[in-house]
């Protein structure tokens, strides 16, 4: 199940909820509050959204707008890549990338919203398909359902063995003209209501009968479960908390982040021992009535029940399948609804949040009017946190942090003193990223000695003002100056190159460039003209053959450019200005049968040749010295224009087929090699970029000192300075204030946004004892209990915890149902817990009491 495209995905906003939220946000106007650097972005797919009362439809892509006042009951999922390209450079819909091949009614299992698709209404979709046309037959469009989700794959479950594909809205009598039962269990499904009020997900085993069925029937919703066992019958043993969990159907980062918090000692001993029956809050407008709280209750009380001496070892003990849970939680929180990957953090901040709410103790939240301009000593400000959030939640998990935000045009600083739940921590790498860039300047253009290579190390989000800005920088030349055009993928092979480039507008986003990329930079002596072309294809693409097509003379030379408008040119700007008709500009491009342009192009002068014939051949000598032989390749002017009277001349390279299949990888390593020895002929430039990729291995302190460092917030993340009137990019930096006595660390591995989408592989280094932190002058220790890993790549990959129990004093690994225990020594042991897929790291603090320790 997706969320439409274009619907909020969140519920209104209650007067309560605003005032929580406000509550915690600070520095007047500033969007993130929260303690992370910048926004964080992550590769979870959103299977389920809250949908909005109404919808508005767009058809801008294909090629009008409209505006429905219904929202649109059925859907259709559009590839993601080919919806978000420009107009003119669609093609035919790829729809064949979606659809189910074994199943081609339906769209492929596993497939990412926003990564892989996007849905669109019905009415939108005819239209693209009429204007563009489609590779393959679209699958059924997709239901809009009466909670208000749309339903993008129906549930495939297992009847005696037999696979059928059904609603979750079918009735249950449906499926089977009798009772049905989990296979797991032999629990017996209820004769009414909906497959979804049964609870059944994705592959579930149903059967027609057991030998002993379980007579309790479900029903929808659910009721807490009853039959509690007591206080003493949960006192921790060896045995206890060594119970996994059932994996439903894409739930590992469920198991993952429950398997965490019940091994948070004192939270556990919370719920076990009954104690949070006084404090269950269930008419908090913000919790969800004490459900989620009876339902995490019954479900540890489960995982912590002492295993039968019959039963010693772990891997005889069976595992719960937490089906309740999983139904509570998709009830409260859409995001987490249907069966695909989600991600374990999110889940751990929801249930924090959860839990809180539903076991908040302050039943009548007092309303605090608070000043933008007024700063707050930090206890006052925890004192207000404290008088309207009391919970067992906030007693171990809240802390403090200091923010401190300074404006670059009054000096105004603004200090604010905000709730910490968790820390978000950044990885050395995850800020910033490397281009690589070929930059022409005008000296090179006219003086044949060929272009500059660079490495440069920009933010990951921004756009391409801020790499004009770093170029200018290393190489001295004005970024007014700097035309960035089109890169050409250098890895792209024979026949998927493109046939046309255009200037880039600085305003694009940086995330829209490749790794692969190479950008394009020539230098320009008419600032004034470039601009005034930057600020056109803003708004509109006008593709050219080449480079210096889309470059016009007049702006590079500054032909026509007026001294008094833009000032004095450079010296290298007026010298190459002073030869232009002195040298002829030559690029040449390579191409493929289709004359599509591949790769970074050659850009050099040669002498004035005074007949078309010379040219060729000057052209051709200058080929050779790169390793380019005509007898492989073809060269020749493109559309067989005169070149003897042109300022600049296009050539086009081509391989010289001789019958028999095209040796691609030899093409390629040709034209290569070529590119390298033109590129290098200059020099190349690092800019002390130190590689393209993070460092192998860093340690958490410097992943802490990254979290504190003073930061500019960029473009997408503005302060509003209420001194100045107007939104900055102020200056940023996060320090702790006042530490909790469970301590959530979230290494932030994932990136995620329309363009650009990054899992960081790094290995964090991390001590299971004596992590020490300092807080106001005073030194406090840690040790590890916990870690939430996450396996595998973007699209998905597998959650699992590492757990140390008290009672035995070991760690244990739960990879869903299966818990196996690991090395007793704990230096052999770290090396099964610290690597590469650490990803939530659960640290108490040495000196909390150890009271129902587990």
């Amino acid at each position: 199940m997706k969320s439409p495209r274009g619907t909020p995905t969140q519920p209104m906003e209650s007067e309560e909820m605003v005032r929580k939220r406000e509550n915690l946000n600070g520095h007047d106007a500033l969007d993130s509050t929260t303690p992370t650097r910048g926004v964080e972005h992550r590769p979870v797919t959103r299977s389920v959204a809250a949908a909005a009362a109404a919808a508005a439809v767009s058809t801008s892509a294909s090629g009008g707008s409209a505006v429905n006042s219904a929202r649109p009951n059925r859907y259709a999922a559009v590839p993601a890549a080919w919806y978000r390209e420009d107009e003119w450079q669609r093609s035919a819909m790829p729809l064949s990338q979606l659809v189910d091949p074994e199943h081609p009614r339906l769209l492929r299992s596993g497939l990412l919203e926003s990564v892989d698709f996007v849905l669109v209404p019905e009415a939108e979709f005819r239209k693209l398909r009429e204007r563009y046309g489609a590779d393959a037959e679209p699958p059924d469009l997709l239901p809009l359902m009466s909670n208000g989700l749309v339903e993008v794959r129906p549930l495939r479950v297992l009847i005696d063995g037999r696979p059928e594909f059904v609603s979750q809205e079918a009735d249950i009598c449906a499926l089977y003209d009798g009772s049905l039962y989990l296979a797991d269990s032999g629990e017996a499904l209820p004769r009414s209501g909906t497959v979804r009020d049964a609870m059944i997900t994705d592959q579930t085993e149903l059967v027609t009968e057991v030998k002993r069925p379980i007579q309790r029937l479900r029903t929808a919703p659910p009721a807490p479960a009853a039959a509690e066992p007591s206080a003493s019958s949960l006192s921790p043993s060896p045995s206890a908390g060594l119970t996994g969990l059932v994996n439903l159907g894409n739930t590992c980062f469920m198991n993952s982040a429950v398997q965490c918090l019940a091994s948070t000692a004192p939270l556990t001993h919370y719920f076990i021992t009954q104690q949070y029956r006084a404090d269950l809050n269930r008419t908090n407008p913000l919790g969800t009535g004490g459900v989620l709280a009876e339902e995490y209750a019954a479900l540890v009380q489960q995982l912590w029940a002492p295993m039968p001496s019959s039963s010693s070892s772990t891997s005889s003990r069976s595992a719960v399948a937490p089906r309740r849970f999983k139904y509570q939680i998709s009830r409260f929180a859409p995001q987490f609804s249907g069966y695909a990957q989600q991600d374990s953090q999110e889940l751990i901040t929801f249930l924090l949040d959860g839990l809180h709410e539903d076991l908040n103790r302050v039943r009548r939240k007092p309303y605090i009017a608070e000043d933008p301009d007024e700063e707050i000593p930090p206890d006052v400000a925890w004192q207000r946190h404290c008088a309207r959030n009391d919970s067992v939640v906030v007693d171990l998990f809240h802390g403090q942090y200091r923010s401190t935000v300074r404006c670059p045009d009054c000096d105004r600083v603004s200090v604010t003193y905000d709730p910490l739940v968790y820390l978000s921590l950044p990885l050395p790498g995850r800020k910033e990223r490397i281009v690589s860039v070929v930059l022409w300047t005008l000296a090179e253009q006219h003086d044949g000695t060929g272009p500059t290579h660079y490495e440069l190390r920009v933010p990951r989000r921004g756009i391409l003002q801020t790499l004009k800005e770093r170029l200018q920088q290393v190489s001295g030349v004005e970024a007014a100056r700097l035309a960035l055009l089109r890169g050409l993928e250098t890895n792209r092979s024979v026949g998927s190159g493109s046939s046309s480039t255009f200037l880039l507008s600085p305003k694009r986003r940086l995330e829209r460039v490749l790794d692969s990329d190479t950008l394009l930079v020539i230098e320009v002596a008419d600032a004034a003209a470039l601009k005034r072309s930057e600020e056109r294809c803003a708004r509109e693409h006008h593709p050219a053959i080449g480079l210096l097509h889309a470059i016009p003379d007049s702006m590079r030379n500054g032909v026509h450019s007026t001294r008094q408008a833009t000032g004095a040119l450079s010296t290298a700007a007026t010298a190459a200005a002073a030869t232009a008709d002195e040298a002829r500009l030559v690029e040449v491009v390579r191409t493929d049968a289709e004359r599509n342009l591949i790769g970074v192009p050659l850009l050099f002068t040669v002498p004035p040749a005074t007949s078309e014939a010379h040219l060729h051949r000057e052209v051709q000598l200058r080929l050779r010295r790169w390793g380019i032989e005509p007898e492989a390749f073809e060269v020749r002017p493109r559309d067989g224009a005169s070149t003897a009277a042109a300022s600049h001349c296009l050539y086009e390279l081509q391989w010289r087929s001789r019958g028999g299949d095209v040796d691609t990888a030899a093409v390629d390593s040709t034209w290569r090699a070529a590119r390298d020895r033109f590129v290098s002929a200059a020099h190349s430039s690092h800019n002390g970029a130190g590689g393209r990729h993070a460092p192998a291995r860093v340690d958490l302190y410097q992943c802490l000192h990254l979290w504190s460092e003073t930061e500019v917030l960029d473009e997408d993340n503005l302060w509003y300075c209420s001194r100045c009137k107007k939104h900055q990019r102020a200056s940023k930096q996060l320090t702790l204030y006042r530490l909790p006595r469970v301590l959530v660390v979230h290494l932030k591995r994932f990136q995620y946004s329309s363009w650009f989408r990054d899992k960081l592989e790094v290995l964090v280094e991390f001590p299971l004892r004596d992590l020490v932190l300092e807080c106001r002058g005073e030194r406090v220790a840690y040790d590890l209990f916990a870690v939430s890993h996450h396996m595998g790549g973007l699209g998905g990959g597998h959650y699992t915890a590492s757990c140390y129990r008290d009672a035995c004093a070991r760690w244990f690994y739960l990879d869903d149902a299966h818990v196996s225990p690991l090395p007793d020594s704990e230096e052999a042991a770290a090396k099964r817990i610290v690597n590469q897929s650490a990803y939530v790291l659960f640290y108490r603090q040495t000196d909390t009491p150890r009271r129902g320790a587990l």
